[in-house]
């Protein structure tokens, strides 16, 4: 019976969960943003590769080394891009937790968290999407590269270059909802007086 019993209390303390609250409220109060240094390291350290690799790439005359320096160019830039949607990124157990404490604003919540990550998203492939465009370009026309490597970098010039555009006129769904251009009526105060207008809100 003892043995019974002893089996029945180690079950119940193994299967004994904290409540789902509870462990979301933790969750939320840990999975901040950290950075190890601060808040824009991933976009200095891709910063610097990128600079090394130009200085590189532009003071060499071997086409091997050109195409080296050319990779450290490039991770320098996928890294400025990734440091881009670390900045702008919601932390979604904060927002999640948030939402469920305010049920009434909880819907508006949840849907600025889908907007906010979207947007990190898209604005991390825009600006590496660009700088990986000029970068290509001025590989291609600037530097003394062999012919083969210009059509390349052209082409990967050309690509990035479709993805920018992409990037910049195109939102997903719950950006394009949350960060709707829109007008609203406004009055504005010119020296003495106040003007009744229309002011145009506009977020990229």
């Amino acid at each position: 019976m003892r043995l019974i019993l002893a089996v029945l209390i180690f079950s119940f303390m193994v299967n004994a969960k904290e409540s789902p609250m509870k462990f979301l409220r933790e969750q939320a109060l840990q999975n901040q943003k950290k950075f190890k240094y601060n808040r824009y390291e991933s976009i200095i350290s891709g910063g610097l590769a990128f600079i090394v690799g130009n200085i590189g790439y532009y003071g060499t005359d071997s086409s091997t080394l050109k195409v080296a320096y050319s990779g450290i160019q490039t991770i320098g830039i996928l890294n400025v891009g990734q440091g881009i949607y670390d900045y702008y990124r919601p932390v979604f157990d904060t927002e999640l937790y948030l939402a469920l404490r305010e049920p009434k604003t909880a819907p508006k919540r949840i849907i600025k968290v889908f907007a906010q990550e979207e947007k990190a998203k898209r604005l991390s492939l825009l600006y590496k999407s660009s700088l990986l465009a000029t970068q290509y370009f001025a590989n291609a026309f600037l530097g003394d590269t062999d012919d083969s490597l210009k059509d390349v970098y052209t082409f990967l010039g050309g690509v990035n270059l479709i993805v920018v555009g992409y990037a910049t006129f195109y939102k997903d769904k719950y950006e394009e909802y949350y960060y709707s251009n829109y007008l609203t009526p406004s009055v504005f105060r010119m020296k003495d007086s106040f003007v009744a207008g229309l002011s145009y809100t506009k977020s990229f």
